[in-house]
Formats: C-alpha cells, sequence, structure tokens
C-alpha cells in the first residue's frame, strides 16, 4: 500500500477523532471486513 504524504491539517481533518482514525484502521487492515480465521 503507498502512503501518501500529508500535512499536519489535513491529518487532523482525516484522522483528528479516535472513531475517524479507529476506522481508517480498520480499512486498511481489513478493506473486505472483518473475516474471523477460525470460523470464518
Amino acid at each position: 500500500m503507498k502512503m501518501t504524504e500529508l500535512s499536519l491539517l489535513e491529518w487532523q481533518r482525516r484522522f483528528g477523532t479516535e472513531e475517524a482514525c479507529a476506522g481508517a484502521l480498520t480499512r486498511v487492515r481489513w478493506p473486505d471486513g472483518f473475516i474471523c480465521p477460525v470460523c470464518a
């Protein structure tokens, strides 16, 4: 995955809340949604 450079202001706009940051991390980690590796 290629990361783009962000200014501090743009970073704060995108990830300024805990919910926004958690959502972004979730989308990067599980782009197709979370699927349990044990029970699928």
